[in-house]
């Protein structure tokens, strides 16, 4: 590996493995030239370490396990709303501002994500881990917190009115 880049041939080892099936050398340059995620033990390992809406959803159809690891540094740059992002792993992720309302993230790992000023009304946080997580100024009226773990989150000014 040189620096925070994969070669062709680690990226293409490490999804097959990831994946448990092996993806065409086509494929893995299709998804760098537009510029998706290449994975190192669920670690994005490319410069901007941003990831979409959409490239979760292409992961998920592609087969790759959304338990297993965690995504570290990431910025999501689209808006989650209504989103089915259940058991996703998002550790550390920025995700200030973002519509979230109703966003399904049951058993979703958002440990030390920032969520400062995120509109979380009606999401589903169930079993849900927020550790050490940042919701200041959040929103969370109406979201489901059943089991959800928010050990050392910071929560100042959030909203959790009904």
């Amino acid at each position: 590996m040189n620096g925070d880049w994969l070669t062709t041939t680690e990226a293409t080892e490490l999804l097959a493995h990831l994946t448990g099936r092996p993806l065409r050398r086509q494929r893995l340059q299709q998804l760098c030239s537009e510029g998706q995620l290449v994975y190192r033990d669920m670690e994005v390992v490319r410069h901007e370490r941003r990831i979409s809406r959409e490239s979760i959803e292409r992961l998920a159809r592609e087969g790759l396990p959304r338990q297993r690891g965690a995504c570290r540094r990431v910025q999501m740059h689209e808006e989650m709303y209504g989103r089915d992002l259940r058991g996703v792993s998002l550790r550390g992720a920025s995700l200030s501002g973002r519509d979230m309302r109703n966003a399904d993230l049951r058993n979703a790992d958002l440990s030390g994500a920032v969520l400062s000023g995120a509109d979380l009304r009606g999401a589903d946080l169930r079993n849900a881990s927020l550790k050490s997580a940042v919701l200041d100024n959040a929103k969370l009226q109406g979201a489901q917190l059943d089991g959800c773990d928010m050990s050392g989150a910071s929560m100042a000014g959030a909203d959790l009115s009904a």
